[in-house]
């Protein structure tokens, strides 16, 4: 298949995380996450950003100080890298 793109993948639960059911689980909820980059359907690399994930897990896993319900709620469930990982498009 000649895909070219991004996908992030993950596996591994994190302890403590909310439940979430809404369609896909967002990146940050795994404790092992790659973005894997592919061009015309070959592998270019496999990026681990488990830790980077981490770092914004406390901040993806309810609304910010003063952030509304509906805000949070359209951000946390969409398809869009905002979804899985906020702040990185």
């Amino acid at each position: 298949m000649s895909f070219t793109g991004r996908l992030l993948i993950g596996t591994g639960d994190v302890a403590d995380s909310p439940y979430l059911n809404m369609g896909f689980r967002p990146a940050w909820m795994y404790s092992d996450v790659r973005e894997l980059t592919f061009r015309d359907g070959r592998l270019l690399t496999a990026t681990d950003h488990s830790a980077e994930l981490a770092a914004v897990r406390s901040e993806a896993a309810g609304p910010v100080a003063g952030e509304p319900t509906g805000q949070w709620i359209s951000r946390t469930f969409s398809l869009s890298y905002d979804y899985s990982w906020p702040g990185r498009s």
